[in-house]
């Protein structure tokens, strides 16, 4: 059943940069996305499903983008029109892309891929974008002090702005934490340049360029007013 975004819904999030969202997605589809997901990782790095916890929270950092292209059942959620289509009536943005997915799985290691808490149009190679898409892949065991607006269950939704700071070093502390991270990029949005966003490197891989525009097939239209 689709979520209607009402006029509060948009106010709220203008305001605080954020909302949340129950049960966008089933547990059990979540609990899919993460074993998926990790399979996914694991093909990437080239090792066993069971070393993957033997992997540091900053390796599977870098080497979960774009799981989609390794997995299809991955991308069905990544490439969600439905999801587009809220980002599109919170941000009153006509079209909305797919920019990017990431999966977070934090094993060990404290050594954060970012310093601080920037924002995600800070750190992104991607400029500009619409907003970003948190999908809790495991239950919390408790809330995080450090970012109490993430939800506890898995399958709960929550939707960022791009300028809402993400304290990435206090996450990376949080041993167990998996969640799904998709990003939503503009009609027209830039593969920049000086940037130390680890995706940069996979989306030279795959051809692109500095200052490119990103488009289809790897960055598709995913909701078009």
């Amino acid at each position: 059943m689709p979520f209607a975004v009402t006029p509060e819904h948009r106010t709220f999030f203008e305001k605080n940069h954020y909302i949340g969202f129950e049960g966008l997605i089933t547990p059990a589809l979540a609990a899919q996305l993460k074993q998926d997901a990790e399979q996914a990782l694991c093909k990437k790095l080239g090792i066993p499903s069971h070393r993957i916890t033997e992997e540091t929270s900053l390796q599977l950092f870098q080497a979960g983008y774009h799981l989609y292209l390794t997995q299809e059942s991955i991308k069905r959620v990544t490439h969600k029109t439905s999801f587009a289509a809220i980002v599109a009536e919170l941000t009153l943005q006509t079209s909305i892309r797919f920019g990017f997915d990431q999966y977070v799985l934090i094993t060990h290691g404290l050594t954060p891929p970012f310093p601080d808490a920037p924002s995600l149009q800070q750190t992104s190679c991607l400029s500009p974008l619409a907003a970003a898409l948190i999908l809790p892949l495991q239950d919390l065991k408790e809330p995080l002090d450090c970012f109490p607006m993430m939800p506890q269950k898995a399958g709960d939704a929550l939707f960022i702005s791009p300028t809402l700071p993400i304290p990435w070093s206090k996450l990376f502390a949080v041993e167990g934490l998996s969640f799904l991270f998709i990003g939503y990029a503009q009609a027209k949005t830039f593969f920049k340049a000086e940037t130390q966003d680890p995706l940069a490197r996979e989306l030279k891989k795959l051809g692109l360029a500095f200052n490119d525009l990103i488009k289809n097939p790897l960055h598709p239209l995913l909701k078009r007013v």
